[in-house]
């Protein structure tokens, strides 16, 4: 914004050969904005039906990005993303991470297409397709969980009153006064 200001500036009327430097500066800083800002490509494991996708991006230019709205597309329908995450202020020369409620209804893997746009829904930065390794947890699950439980609570019963009958024959055994 400050260079192209400065490029409309009256001072160039008298010598139109100085803007060309300007100009110059500011397609550089325009390229190097558009590839600065980016996604990290990434493997990410999902084990649940629902939850929180989590999804980064880096800003490698020397300034803050604010409000970078963040568009992710689910390439698959047995993974629906189910929200839109809020806009990401990233830090100049640092990372943020964008979260996401999705659901998997499937087991498998899924590509999650990300791209990125500014405040005035311009499209900046780099794309890149997120892969999700999704394993849903379902209700499997949750009754693998309880036979698991049922089976040591068993294991417990079983082995107390194996303990109370060796004490009991230890016990008859002493009292009965047959030593030699």
């Amino acid at each position: 914004t400050e260079v192209s200001a400065h490029a409309a500036s009256s001072r160039w009327r008298a010598d139109r050969s100085l803007l060309l430097p300007v100009i110059a500066s500011a397609r550089t800083a325009g390229a190097q904005a558009r590839t600065a800002i980016a996604v990290v490509p990434d493997r990410i494991n999902f084990f649940a039906d629902s939850g929180q996708l989590q999804v980064t991006i880096t800003n490698d230019l020397d300034v803050a990005v604010e409000e970078v709205q963040v568009v992710l597309t689910s390439l698959v329908p047995s993974f629906r993303l189910t929200g839109t995450p809020e806009p990401v202020t990233i830090g100049a020369r640092s990372r943020a991470t964008v979260r996401v409620p999705a659901t998997a209804l499937a087991a498998g893997s899924v590509p999650i297409r990300v791209r990125l746009f500014s405040p005035g829904e311009q499209h900046i930065g780099v794309d890149n397709t997120v892969q999700v390794r999704a394993y849903p947890t379902g209700s499997w699950f949750y009754w693998l969980l309880a036979g698991v439980a049922l089976l040591l609570f068993a294991a417990g019963l079983w082995r107390g009153r194996r303990r109370r009958r060796a004490a009991a024959a230890d016990s008859v055994i002493g009292t009965s006064g047959d030593a030699p």
